[in-house]
């Protein structure tokens, strides 16, 4: 099933998308593409892409953002980005939002600048699987 859901909150701080599909992936590359041309001008985004079950989610919060994984989208997330080139102070955190959640914050050491997170988003919604590129550690 091929799908999109997207909400643009007034005000330009926060956009959502979901993108879902188990038959057709080019869904998934231009619906990453379109949530990036539209989300240039807010604060914070949250994108969803679900390749058959698995499942990678980007909270971005300018000008970084993070990643979760999971292999089925009715399992735990079972994996988070770490960048490994952060040298900020280790209780750092920074704030995201959720859809689901609202306001969060998680340790800044999660997130990658936006452009490893384009490059990410693009990998997985390519391939389906994990990029190796990102470093990744298991909650």
């Amino acid at each position: 099933m091929d799908s999109l859901e997207r909400e643009i909150v007034p005000d330009n701080w926060y956009m959502y998308a979901v993108y879902e599909s188990s038959e057709d992936n080019s869904i998934l590359i231009e619906g990453v593409e379109e949530f990036l041309e539209n989300w240039k001008d807010t604060m914070y985004g949250f994108i969803s892409i679900s390749y058959d079950s698995r499942e990678m989610v980007g909270l971005i919060s300018r000008p970084v953002g993070w990643l979760r994984y999971r292999e089925h989208y009715d399992s735990e997330w079972s994996h988070h980005s770490v960048n490994p080139d952060y040298n900020g102070p280790e209780d750092a955190m920074t704030q995201c939002y959720s859809p689901n959640a609202g306001y969060q914050k998680y340790p800044t050491s999660f997130a990658y600048p936006l452009l490893t997170l384009v490059q990410a988003l693009h990998y997985f919604a390519q391939s389906g699987e994990r990029p190796s590129f990102v470093v990744w550690k298991e909650n």
